[in-house]
Order: C-alpha cells, then structure tokens, then sequence
C-alpha cells in the first residue's frame, strides 16, 4: 500500500510544481475561463443566429471558413516571437478581447457583422491555445530538466507529466462548463447566456489585470520560476 501511495504522489508532486510554474499558472487560469466559455459558444452560436431570425443559413460554410483561417493565423503565429515572450499579456489581452467580442456578437443585428465577429473570437481562441500549448510544454519541459541537473527537487517537477497535467487541466474545465451551465439554467434567452459569458470574460480579465499589477510589486521572480526563453537563434515556436 505505501509504494503504492508513493506512486502516486511522485506524478501529484510534479503536477502541483508544473502548475506553480508562472507561465503555467497563467495559462491553466486561462484554460479554465476560455475553454468552457469557447465549449459553450459550440452550442450557443447557432440558437443565437435562429433567435435573430436571419433567413439565409450559411453556418455550415461559414464554420469552415472560420475554422481553415483560424488555422491559417495559428501557423503564422508561431512565426511571432512577442506573442511567447509574456504569457501575462497575452492571456489578460485574449480574455479581455474575447469577453467584449462576444457582448458585440449578441449586440449585431446583420448576419454578415455577426459572423465576423465570430470569426475574431475564434480565432483569437485557436491562436491563443497554440500558444499555451506550446508555452507550457516548453516551460514544464525546460523545469524538468532543470531539476534533474541541479537535483533541486521538490518546487519543481522531477519529470515533465504534460499528458496528467493537460488532462487535469481539461478536466478541471469540463467542471466549470458544467457548473456555468448549471447557473445558467433560469436565463432562458440564449442572448442573455452569451452575454453573460462574455461579462464573465471581461470581469476576469480586470481581475487579472489587478493580480498583474499585485505580482509586479512583489519580490523578483523566485529562481525556481523558470520563466519561458526562446532561443535567439531561433525565436520562434516549431
């Protein structure tokens, strides 16, 4: 039974020291608002476009354009090296445009407007995500083997358990959507629901603006926080 316990606090160890990374932090806040905000607006963007009445249904067509330029700008993303160099920005930037983009998509009266907006919000969700993907992976990983040529152990992880620290974090976001979904049960009106979502966005975003501004006035960075280097001969992501 002790090896047992053993097994398995080693895997919780690392996982708890990855999520202390900074970038880690910042971008597991991230995923735990967008991811079930974005799993939300799947079901809710199509009874929007019903509720407002519009004749004309291009939603198939329209998803695949949104979808094949959003993947168009993720690729170009990884050329950008600004956008992995402050993952603090960059989340607090995402959030805050998203949450405001939504109030603007429940506010649009003419489908054409609408679907634009849309697309904006998508893919700042797509570029975003490839970026917290690659941020966090390099800096779990980075930590990792940090640890293992210093031996300092215990405030950073000994192995790089991205596979239980992606699925805790997707997980942890199945929770919240459900739980949004749960107190969105008495808004009957699917405009009232995306709205609240992007009110929900955009009070977060402040919210974290203020912890930014709290985390600049702390002490430097502790050097177990390994913060996020890209290589200058590189500079990008691949």
């Amino acid at each position: 039974i002790l090896c047992r316990l053993q097994q398995l606090q080693e895997p919780l160890t690392d996982l708890w020291s990855s999520i202390r990374l900074r970038s880690v932090m910042w971008w597991t806040t991230w995923a735990l608002a967008m991811n079930p905000v974005h799993g939300l607006m799947l079901i809710y963007w199509q009874s929007l476009v019903r509720a407002k009445n519009f004749t004309s249904d291009h939603n198939g067509s329209m998803m695949a354009v949104m979808y094949f330029i959003a993947s168009i700008l993720t690729l170009v993303s990884g050329r950008s090296k600004p956008l992995f160099s402050c993952p603090s920005v960059v989340v607090i930037g995402s959030t805050l445009v998203s949450g405001l983009l939504l109030c603007r998509i429940v506010a649009e009266s003419q489908q054409g407007p609408l679907f634009a907006w849309l697309l904006a919000y998508l893919c700042i969700f797509e570029v975003a995500t490839a970026v917290a993907t690659f941020q966090v992976g390099y800096e779990v990983t980075r930590a990792a083997e940090a640890s293992s040529a210093n031996g300092t152990f215990g405030r950073t992880p000994r192995c790089a358990r991205l596979t239980l620290l992606f699925s805790t974090t997707v997980t942890l976001a199945g929770v919240t959507e459900v739980g949004i979904q749960v107190l969105f049960q008495s808004l009957r009106s699917v405009v009232f629901r995306i709205e609240g979502l992007g009110i929900i966005l955009t009070v977060l975003a402040l919210v974290l603006m203020l912890a930014r501004g709290f985390e600049a006035t702390l002490k430097p960075k502790s050097l177990y926080q390994l913060p996020l280097l890209i290589h200058e001969s590189v500079g990008t992501a691949e």
